[in-house]
């Protein structure tokens, strides 16, 4: 079976993929030539998990939650779907799996910027034939 880049290749993406995302991400999609409706979406964005913060003005104690960059990295979601008309990347799949990673947890000292650039290149490095197997089957 052979997995092959759908034509549009690597795209910026405007979606939100969790409440922790930081910056914008990027996507790629998989289809399968011997798997009609099998796609395999990946996308790549940088990641910061939140953190409970809490701020006392005018005695009162309040908590908030924001970004905790000492810990950003490069999150990524990869999502197996079965799609009647899978090189539409705008059609709705009628079955799909997520699975989210940490990908990359070197520090890059709160830089979105410098995450945001390794998720892309993450997504541009793609080999489906080394980074996912799967079969077209629903699980």
């Amino acid at each position: 079976m052979s997995w092959a880049m759908h034509e549009l290749g690597v795209m910026d993406d405007d979606g939100q993929h969790g409440d922790e995302q930081r910056g914008p991400a990027c996507s790629v999609r998989f289809i399968n030539l011997d798997l009609p409706g099998a796609v395999v979406t990946l996308y790549a964005y940088a990641h910061a998990p939140e953190r409970k913060n809490t701020v006392v003005e005018d005695g009162k104690e309040y908590v908030e939650y924001g970004p905790d960059l000492d810990s950003l990295g490069v999150e990524t979601l990869t999502v197996y779907a079965t799609d009647r008309n899978p090189k539409n990347p705008d059609s709705r799949p009628e079955w799909e799996h997520q699975v989210y990673d940490s990908l990359d947890t070197r520090p890059f000292n709160g830089d979105v910027d410098a995450a945001s650039t390794a998720a892309r290149s993450w997504i541009r490095s793609l080999d489906p034939e080394r980074d996912f197997r799967w079969d077209g089957k629903e699980f």
